[in-house]
């Protein structure tokens, strides 16, 4: 027996089942008997419903859910294994006592001390689970969350800083009267408008806000030593 059989025998010690899981062992016994009836399973559920109406009142008992095939959502129910006794009422003498044994059947599997080996496989396959939600985790960290306030502030500091380096490249305008233009502001505007459209499109973001984590230390690397285009420069000149 291999490692993943080994596994798979061990996760079957369960103290519940499910409302399609009975439904399985009740058809299969029913078509031994040729009872050529097939319970279905909305059928199941009323039975159920009916059986443990005061234990759904309480919500002793919940009602869970499913897919089918096509990714359509039914109702369920996941019952203890005495509960899923008490539901075979309904059922023939022969059907009833077959699934009862097969039920007793998981009773003695639960009865069963695991060994070192069982130990063992379902701890590695909890650390594998575990090391996968890790995985999905650090996905969605790394590749949708987005910086937080503190680093959009930062951002928008060395922004900031580094229009005014570029600012000082460019020859102050200043008026007849030796006063400073307000085509300084203009110059500045324009490049403001040049680096935050840079950002965006080199990060593929909307806003610098939406700077994912993954990206941000290559952000402030590419705010460090970012320089105009030309077509920036064009539109300075002609101020």
């Amino acid at each position: 027996m291999n490692v993943e059989q080994r596994y798979l025998e061990v996760v079957k010690r369960k103290e519940t089942i499910t409302s399609l899981e009975l439904l399985e062992q009740i058809n299969f016994f029913r078509k031994q008997e040729e009872n050529k009836t097939e319970l279905r399973h909305d059928t199941l559920l009323g039975i159920i419903r009916d059986e443990f109406e005061e234990e759904i009142s309480l919500q002793k008992i919940l009602e869970s859910t499913y897919k089918n095939d096509r990714g359509r959502e039914y109702p369920m129910f996941i019952l203890g294994l005495n509960q899923s006794k008490q539901v075979l009422m309904r059922e023939s003498k022969f059907v009833r006592k077959a699934v009862i044994n097969y039920i007793e059947k998981l009773e003695l599997e639960l009865q069963k001390p695991l060994t070192t080996e069982d130990l063992i496989i379902l701890q590695a396959e909890s650390i594998k689970d575990v090391k996968g939600r890790v995985e999905v985790l650090e996905d969605k960290i790394n590749n949708q969350m987005t910086i937080d306030y503190g680093n959009q502030r930062r951002l928008q500091i060395d922004i900031s800083k580094r229009v005014y380096e570029r600012a000082d490249t460019v020859p102050k305008f200043v008026t007849e009267k030796g006063d400073f233009s307000k085509k300084n502001v203009k110059v500045i505007k324009l490049l403001f408008s040049a680096i935050y459209r840079d950002v965006k499109n080199k990060f593929g973001v909307t806003s610098y806000k939406d700077v994912r984590v993954s990206d941000y230390e290559d952000c402030l690397n590419f705010v460090k030593v970012w320089r105009e285009d030309q077509s920036v420069r064009d539109k300075i000149n002609e101020l």
